[in-house]
């Protein structure tokens, strides 16, 4: 999968989380020392997250990382299998 797709599925996660913790871009970057742009970039897929950030972000959102991790992985690997199967 290209990483610029992995990177629209991550960043709508992060959103979805975000607004599940209640909180907006902004609230949400003065918590990871991050501007309200910054964070509008990761979350519309402009803006990659490194492992470092993605620990913050979850943490800041009172998700365990892994589990953050893991909605990402399982929502990549969704994704893989509907293009294979396409191709069936």
């Amino acid at each position: 999968m290209a990483l610029q797709r992995r990177q629209k599925i991550l960043a709508r996660i992060l959103r979805q989380a975000r607004e599940e913790a209640g909180l907006q871009q902004s609230e949400l970057g003065l918590l990871i020392g991050k501007t309200q742009g910054y964070i509008s970039k990761v979350e519309g897929g402009h803006q990659g997250v490194d492992v470092l950030l993605l620990y913050d972000i979850a943490v800041a959102l009172r998700h365990a990382p892994q589990d953050l991790f893991a909605r990402a992985v399982e929502a990549f690997d969704a994704h893989h299998a509907d293009i294979v199967g396409s191709d069936t």
